[in-house]
């Protein structure tokens, strides 16, 4: 009998000291889906003129449509029903916007990569892709007066990005 009631009481303390299970993607708020949408929807406080608005607009679809172009061919298998790993751009280099704190993406330590400038993962592509299209657009439509704050802008969603991966993945979100 005692050995039922400490049996008891061991589950009881192991069950009360799990961790609950992370958020599910639709119990969070949505986000823009990409750096460029984030920094459309402050388009009044960043004065961008139509025509910006509607170039963003144009490298923000391209983007959307190689994004949806890589995640069909990654989730469509080939050859014997064995998926593919998606073509990596050579050199893309564009892993943050710069040496300021949230655009670079946390990686994990262990073991060097095939190539300093290649993703490890089709995540990491996106990201990557992401992060040329907002640099593109930074340079050839916003004005200098409206790089820093779009810039700023572009950064808080990253970081809210990161953070979401990290709760849905069950992860504490870096700090």
């Amino acid at each position: 009998m005692r050995s039922h009631v400490f049996i008891f009481i061991s589950l009881l303390a192991a069950a009360c000291g799990s961790q609950p299970p992370p958020p599910a993607a639709a119990d969070l708020p949505p986000l823009p889906r990409s750096s460029i949408a984030a920094v459309l929807l402050h388009r009044d406080e960043l004065a961008l003129s139509d025509e910006q608005v509607h170039a963003l607009q144009q490298i923000d679809e391209q983007l959307a449509d190689r994004v949806a172009e890589i995640k069909d061919r990654v989730h469509t298998p080939r050859d014997g029903g064995v998926a593919r790993r998606p073509p990596y751009a050579g050199g893309a280099g564009g892993r943050g916007f710069g040496s300021r704190r949230g655009m670079g993406r946390p990686r994990a330590s262990g073991g060097a990569p095939e190539s300093p400038n290649r993703p490890n993962t089709v995540q990491d592509h996106l990201d990557d892709l992401d992060t040329q299209a907002y640099l593109q657009a930074e340079e050839e439509i916003l004005t200098d007066a409206q790089r820093e704050k779009a810039r700023d802008i572009a950064e808080e969603y990253r970081e809210a990005l990161y953070d979401r991966r990290a709760r849905l993945h069950g992860d504490k979100p870096p700090e």
